[in-house]
Order: structure tokens, then sequence, then C-alpha cells
């Protein structure tokens, strides 16, 4: 997402039309998402991170700043002219002081690096960050943004992954393979075995956005007895299944197993007979995605051992890069380029954690994780299931791809999965009543518990 230089601009004179266009579509877009309800705006980037690839914004400005990073910036904006006209003296949630704390150290360590090193390489993976992560995570108040978020996810994954599975049956892409050709993009397929990508571009970032889903999903279950959620569930675990990613079967499973494990903390809080049959459900379906015929022609084939051996030369590659900076970093967004010099073979790094290591070395990698540490803590501590399990299986799966300094969507979906996980029950419940009457707002989603410690 956001590590292409500017130089992308200057593609050539056939891009000038469209580039000509962009303008004026932002303009209209800002317009029109100015007359929408603040609080739907953090749903609506979601949802169009989702069904436009990376791979349509390759021409044009919104390579660099795509439409989600453009919506939340317009969020925030509004969010802030909101506090502006907010009365005083309203109650703010505690507990939220080591958050921002590994926040403040976070962004503050990364821009260190970006200036020390080559800044124009990484200005632009920075403002995503800031607008995606950073921001959102200074609002208290959000209460609003993650019922609404959390209302669409479930169906919006759902849809996706039901697209997933009729492109597995397929074996073709029918909506978004004629895109990729008319703009001469060459074909995603060269697998030996079939893998379902759908609107994500990459079947890697489709299987973590179906495993986040699917423990979402599971954790909303669970919340609500909804069986709405269980049917979700269960398409997102064959959404998991058609993209044949081994990682993405393994950030599934640790996200189911958050959700379990927290459940069963919070004692009688939660049924206990649905985390049963949860983990007798989930259990028999691993067994039967892994002895599918796909997952086992893809474990056996060339290009799948292949991609297992490459993965062991990445610590290699990473150690040789890292040192090289002194394991201090060589800027936020750079790990590929990076580590140029160092990788003859021409490997992606095939995980998002050395890829960290590479860009803001080992005191980044540290403030970063205490960041999620301290937003995980919250969720915790508001027995935010969902949440949880969303996070604990992209964690799993930027493991086994080259995914945040990579595609967009990873940041995305962990900036999303954030506001969820972040979210104050309490302060959301107290002013979502205070601006019902004036407002009209939706409330809270049935199910959502109070409890302030584990």
């Amino acid at each position: 997402m956001l590590n292409i230089s500017a130089a992308s601009l200057a593609a050539g004179g056939s891009a000038a039309p469209l580039a000509l266009g962009i303008p004026i579509l932002v303009f209209v877009a800002a317009v029109v998402l100015f007359t929408l309800p603040t609080a739907s705006l953090p749903a609506i980037a979601f949802t169009v991170m989702v069904l436009v690839p990376d791979r349509l914004l390759f021409s044009s400005v919104l390579t660099l700043f795509p439409p989600e990073v453009l919506i939340m910036a317009m969020w925030s904006l509004r969010k802030v002219l909101e506090l502006t006209r907010a009365p005083r003296g309203e109650t703010k949630p505690k507990g939220r002081g080591p958050l921002l704390a590994a926040l403040a150290i976070t962004v503050t360590w990364f821009v260190i690096v970006m200036l020390v090193h080559t800044p124009g390489r990484s200005t632009v993976w920075m403002v995503g960050l800031v607008i995606l992560v950073a921001i959102p995570t200074l609002f208290s108040d959000k209460g609003r943004e993650a019922a609404a978020l959390l209302k669409v996810w479930p169906w919006v994954g759902s849809a996706i992954a039901l697209y997933s599975c009729a492109q597995a049956i397929l074996q073709s892409n029918p909506l978004y393979d004629p895109l990729y050709r008319a703009l001469g993009l060459p074909a995603i397929q060269h697998w030996s075995v079939f893998r379902a990508d759908a609107s994500l571009a990459h079947p890697l970032t489709a299987g973590m956005f179906f495993a986040m889903t699917l423990a979402l999903c599971v954790g909303q279950w669970i919340n609500t007895s909804r069986r709405t959620f269980a049917v979700f569930a269960l398409i997102n675990g064959l959404g998991v299944i058609s993209t044949v990613s081994r990682g993405s079967y393994l950030a599934a499973g640790f996200g189911v197993a958050v959700v379990v494990v927290v459940a069963l903390l919070a004692g009688k809080h939660f049924s206990r007979g649905r985390v049963v049959l949860i983990v007798a459900a989930f259990a028999a379906f691993a067994v039967f995605a892994l002895q599918s015929d796909s997952f086992v022609e893809r474990s056996n084939s060339t290009d799948g051992l292949g991609s297992a051996s490459a993965r062991d030369d990445m610590w290699s590659i990473t150690e040789a890069t890292a040192s090289a900076y002194d394991w201090l970093g060589a800027g936020p967004g750079t790990a590929e380029s990076a580590s140029l010099p160092f990788n003859w073979k021409g490997l992606p790094i095939e995980n998002s954690y050395f890829q960290l290591l590479i860009s803001v070395g080992i005191p980044g990698l540290l403030f970063f994780g205490l960041f999620i540490l301290a937003a995980l803590r919250i969720g915790l501590r508001e027995r935010n299931l969902a949440a949880l399990g969303a996070v604990g299986a992209l964690l799993v799966a930027i493991g086994g791809y080259a995914a945040i300094d990579g595609p967009r969507t990873a940041l995305g979906l962990l900036a999303f999965a954030l506001i969820l996980v972040t979210e104050n029950s309490n302060h959301a419940d107290e002013s979502a009543d205070a601006e019902t009457s004036e407002h009209d707002v939706t409330q809270r989603p049935r199910g959502t518990h109070r409890h302030r410690t584990l």
C-alpha cells in the first residue's frame, strides 16, 4: 500500500485522463462524505478497502493515498469538529494511559528512523499509519463508530467469502479478472492449485481477512447468542479453505482459540455450553480443511514446497539487512528495498515481523508490540471477544507473508480491528445515551458486556 514512491505518479501520458479525473472524483466523494453520519465513515472506509483491490489503484494518486485513507482522514476532521462543539466536562474513559504512551513512543521512534534515513520512501507509509492507526486511537469516544463497523464487518466478510467459494468452484475470478486484463495487468494465478483471492488481490490477504472475520463472528455468536453469526462463521471458514493458505488456517485456529480462552476465563458471563460446542465444531472443521484435496495437493506441490523453502532463507536476509542498519531500522515501509543488496534470490520478505525488524529495528518492533499489547489489554478488560479474536488472527497471519510493508489491506485491517478492540464499552454507552435524543443513533449491539476486569 504505502511504500510506493511518488515516481509512480509519472507513469506516462496514458494515465493522464485518469489522473485528471481523480481530483474530480475525490471532490465529489468528499462532498458526499460530509453529508453522511460521522459514525458511519469507518464502516464505509472498511467496505471500500475490502471491495477495491490494490491492483486497481496502480496508475493513480490513489496508489499513494488509497480511498480508505482519504475517508478516514475525512472522519478524523469531522470528529475533531464534533469535539469542538461538544459540551465540556464529559466522563473520560480510564485505563488508556498505557495505550497512548505506547502509541506516542512508537510514532516518535518511527519518525526518528524515517528522518535519519530516506524520508521520501517512508513518508507515504507513515501518513497511512498516522491516519489509519494513530489518530483513531487518540479518540476515546468512538462507540458509535465501533458499533457500525461491528454491524457491517460480518455481512461484508461473509458476502466476499461466498464469492471466494464461488470463485474456487468456477476456477476463475469473474468480476475482477476482466478488470485486471482491461488494465493490462498479469494474471494472479500462477500456482499448481487454484487459490481464491476474491476482491483482496491475493490469496494470503483474502485468507487473513476471512480468518479475522471467522474469529470475529465466533466472538459475536458467543456474545449475542444469535445464530446468524454462527452461519457467518461457517461461511468465512469455507472462505479460508478456498484460499488454500496454510498461514490463514493457522490464523483462523488461533483467532478462534483466543475467543474461546477469553470466554472460558470470563466464566459465567458467557455460555460454557456454546464455547464447548464451538471447540468441537471447529475441531471437526479443521480436520475437514486439512484433509481437503486442494490443501494436500498444495502442500505437496512444487510451488508449495518452494514457498516453504523460500521462508527458510528469510532470517539470513533479515539478519544481514538489519545488521547493516545497526538493528535500528532502515526507515518505515522500506523493508523490501533495504533488503535488496542482501537478497540475491529476489525473495519477498514473507514475514511482517521481519519486515518491521528491518524497517524500524529492534526498538521499533518492541514499541509497536507494546502498543498492540496495550490495545489488547483494553479488549481483555472489556471482554471484547470479537475484536480480540480478529486481532489475534491478524497477528498470526502477518507472520506468514509480506503484509505490513506491502499490501495496503493488512495495515487497514489492523486499524479497523484496533478501533473495535480499544472501544471503551462504558464510555461508549454513556456517549450513546447522551446523544440518542439529539442524533437518533443506533444503540450498541445486544450482548456487549460492561465488566471491567477479568
